[in-house]
C-alpha cells in the first residue's frame, strides 16, 4: 500500500469527469473502419443480457460460441496522454503496446476479480511476460522466469529501434532501474512517483535471457504483493538512446504489446493494428488478439456520441464515469432494438465532503455526526438518483468490493448514526454549542455535480448550518485548496476506496493527501501497523479496524449512495462481457480477447 500513488479517490473521478466535458471544443474526423455489419446485426451466442450489474458479469471463458477471427472496432476513448515513456504508470491506451510482467487473470472466476473495480491482489494476477516465478520463504527475493517467445514490435523501417528482437531479461532490469535510479542507470523523471510504489526493490539482477532476480529491501508478503501489482512498463534500453524529438512522435511507440499504433491524432484518434508477432495464443491455438484492428476515439459532445453509437461507428461506449445523460442513455434504448445492444451498469462512488479538522466547529465529533444526520442519505438515493432506497449502501473507508470493508460488522445501533434526524442533528449541535448553527464553504471543480451538492446544502439550511458553495475551473485549483490549511474552505471527499494508499494518505497525519486536516493519534497509530503489516492477513485485519474506526469518528460525510454508470456495447462484438474496460490493469487483456462477429 505503501507503494501505490497516494491520490485522492475522489479526484480521480472528478478528473475523469473533467476530460469528459471540458476543454475540447473541436475534433477531427476519424480515419474510415470498416465496420462490417452494422450494429443491428444479432449478437454474439455469448454475449450477456441487457443492463447487467456489475456484480452479475458472467465468466466469458465459460460462455458458448467460437471467437470469430479478423475484423475491426471503434470505442469510445476520454483522454489520451501525450507521453510515450514506459515510465508511465497509467498507462490504460498505452497499454495495447506496453505489457508487464503481471496482469489479472483472465479465466479467473468473476466472483474472484470482477474486472469492474481499481481493487486487485497478487491473487488476482497471472503471468503476462513472466511465464513463472518463486518467492523466497523470508520474501528477500523472488526469481522471474520471462517467457522466450516475446519480441519487440516491428515498427516502420524508418522507426523500427528494436527491430523486432527478443525480449530479455536484461530489459526487465533496466526498465525497473531506470524507475528508480538503481545500478547506474540514471533515474527518469517520471510522471509517477515510483519511489512511493517501489521502495521494497533493493536491486535487479539479471541472470540470463530468461532469468531475472529481484532483491527486496522490505520482506513481507505485502510488499511481494504490492511489486507484482505496480503495473510497470517494460521496455528496453533503445527507448533511451532516441532523442527528446523522438521520444514525443508517437510513430516510435513501442513494446511487446498485442496492437501497434499505425495512426494519431491528439484530442482525437488513435488507430492500431494487430501484433503479427505476438506471442499469446488461445486454448484452441488461436493467435491473439482475435481483431485485425481497432480505433479509438475521443468525441467530446454527448450528443455525437449518441449519434454515433446508435449509427454503428462506434462499438463501445462508456468509461469510469457517465459520458452520455440520462435522457440520451433512454435515447439510445429508444433508437435500438434489444437485439442490437448490451447495456452494463456499474457502481462507482459516493459523494462527500471532507470537514477540515484544524477549524471548529468540526473538531468536535456530535458536529460531524449532527452534518451526517441532517443529510436526507434516502430522499437523494430515490428521488435524485432514482434508485430503490435499498441501494443505498454504507461504508467507512473502502469499498465492500474489498476485503477490507468492516460493514458487515457493525451494529443496528451504529448503523442508526447514518439515518436522517434532523431533530436529533439540532440537539447534536446545541450540545456542542451551535444551538443556532455556522457557517462554512465547500470548493467544488465546477464539472462536478453541483446540482447534488446544492440539495446537500438545502438540507443542512434546515439544522442551521449554512454551507456555502464555490466554484474552481480545474481539479488541481480544488485540491490545492483541500492540501492549504491555512484555508478553512473544505472540498468534496468520497468513501469507497479501492487501495490501502488511500485510506492512510487521506486519513494519517503524515499522508499527503490530507484534505481534512487530520492530527488523530489513534488514528495514526492504526496506519503505523498497517504500512508495517508483514502478512496479508495481519494487513486486512488492521484495515479493518481502520475502516471501523474512521467511520465511528465521521470523518468523511456520505451524502448519498453509490454513483451508477453505464457503457453500452454494440451486438456485434462477441467474447465481452462488461469487463470495464478503461481500467489501467484491464486494456490489454481484454481488447486481445473480444472479436466481431461480421
Amino acid at each position: 500500500m505503501k507503494k501505490l500513488t497516494a491520490l485522492v479517490l475522489a479526484l480521480a473521478m472528478i478528473l475523469a469527469l473533467a476530460a469528459c466535458g471540458g476543454g475540447q471544443t473541436t475534433t477531427a474526423e476519424a480515419p474510415a473502419v470498416d465496420q462490417g455489419e452494422t450494429a443491428a446485426q444479432a449478437p454474439a451466442e455469448n454475449a450477456p443480457q441487457q443492463a447487467v450489474a456489475a456484480d452479475e458479469i458472467v465468466n466469458p471463458v465459460a460462455a458458448e460460441g467460437d471467437p470469430v477471427m479478423g475484423g475491426e472496432i471503434t470505442v469510445y476513448w476520454q483522454e489520451f496522454y501525450n507521453n510515450y515513456d514506459p515510465s508511465l504508470a497509467d498507462n490504460r491506451n498505452y497499454a495495447l503496446w506496453y505489457e508487464r510482467l503481471w496482469s489479472p487473470d483472465w479465466e479467473q472466476s468473476r466472483d474472484e476479480y470482477d474486472w469492474s473495480s481499481e481493487y486487485v491482489t497478487m491473487d488476482n494476477m497471472t503471468g503476462q511476460l513472466a511465464e513463472s516465478w518463486e518467492v523466497a520463504d523470508d520474501y528477500t527475493s523472488m526469481t522471474v522466469h520471462l517467457r522466450d517467445d516475446v519480441k519487440f514490435q516491428t515498427l516502420a523501417d524508418e522507426y523500427d529501434y528494436y527491430g523486432g528482437r527478443n525480449l530479455t531479461a536484461a530489459d526487465v532490469a533496466w526498465s525497473y532501474n531506470r524507475l528508480l535510479g538503481l545500478d547506474g542507470v540514471e533515474k527518469v523523471e517520471a510522471e509517477q512517483n515510483w519511489e512511493s510504489k517501489l521502495p521494497m526493490l533493493e536491486s535487479c539482477e539479471a541472470v540470463d535471457d530468461t532469468t531475472i532476480i529481484f532483491h527486496f529491501a522490505e520482506a513481507s508478503e505485502p510488499a511481494i504483493n504490492d511489486f507484482m501489482i505496480a503495473g510497470v512498463c517494460i521496455a528496453g534500453p533503445e527507448w533511451d538512446e532516441l532523442s527528446a524529438e523522438q521520444q514525443s512522435d508517437w510513430h516510435y511507440a513501442c513494446g511487446t504489446g498485442p496492437f501497434i499504433v499505425i495512426d494519431y491524432v491528439a484530442d482525437s484518434y488513435m488507430k492500431f493494428v494487430k501484433n503479427p508477432d505476438y506471442y499469446m495464443y488461445d486454448e484452441a491455438g488461436n493467435q491473439l488478439p482475435y481483431l485485425d484492428g481497432l480505433t479509438m476515439v475521443i468525441i467530446p459532445d454527448t450528443a455525437n456520441r449518441v449519434a454515433q453509437f446508435v449509427s454503428g461507428s462506434i462499438d463501445i461506449l462508456g468509461w469510469g464515469n457517465d459520458v452520455v445523460n440520462a435522457s440520451e442513455k433512454q435515447q439510445i434504448r429508444d433508437s435500438l432494438s434489444a437485439d442490437d445492444y448490451y447495456e452494463f451498469t456499474y457502481v462507482t462512488n459516493p459523494c462527500g465532503i471532507f470537514l477540515k479538522q484544524c477549524y471548529e466547529p468540526f473538531q468536535d465529533k456530535n458536529v460531524r455526526l449532527a452534518i451526517q444526520k441532517a443529510i436526507n442519505t434516502e430522499l437523494i438515493t430515490t428521488q435524485y438518483y432514482g434508485l430503490d432506497a435499498s441501494e443505498f449502501d454504507l461504508f467507512g473507508i473502502w469499498s465492500s468490493s474489498t476485503n477490507w470493508s468492516s460493514v458487515e460488522q457493525w451494529d443496528d445501533e451504529f448503523k442508526d448514526e447514518f439515518k436522517y434526524d434532523p431533530d436529533a442533528a439540532k440537539l447534536l449541535l446545541a450540545d456542542a454549542g451551535y444551538p443556532d448553527g455556522f457557517e462554512f464553504t465547500i470548493v467544488l471543480f465546477a464539472m462536478m455535480d453541483v446540482d447534488l451538492y446544492t440539495l446537500v446544502a438545502e438540507q443542512l439550511k434546515e439544522v442551521g448550518i449554512t454551507m456555502n458553495i464555490e466554484t474552481v475551473s480545474v481539479p488541481p485549483e480544488m485540491q490545492a485548496v483541500g492540501m492549504d490549511f491555512t484555508d478553512p474552505r473544505c472540498i468534496p471527499g468520497t468513501v469507497c476506496l479501492y487501495n490501502l494508499s488511500g485510506g492512510i494518505q487521506n486519513y494519517a497525519s503524515f499522508g499527503n493527501n490530507n484534505n481534512g486536516a487530520l492530527e488523530d493519534p489513534v488514528l495514526d497509530e492504526i496506519c503505523t501497523r498497517l504500512l508495517n503489516a508483514t502478512t496479508m492477513d495481519e494487513q486486512t485485519e488492521i484495515a479493518l479496524e481502520e475502516d471501523l474506526y474512521v467511520a465511528q469518528q465521521h470523518y468523511t460525510i456520505q451524502c448519498g449512495p453509490c454513483e451508477r454508470v453505464n457503457s453500452f456495447v454494440s451486438g456485434r462484438v462477441g467474447g465481452y462481457s462488461g469487463e470495464r474496460l478503461w481500467k489501467n490493469w484491464n486494456v490489454t487483456t481484454i481488447l486481445s480477447n473480444i472479436w466481431v462477429n461480421e
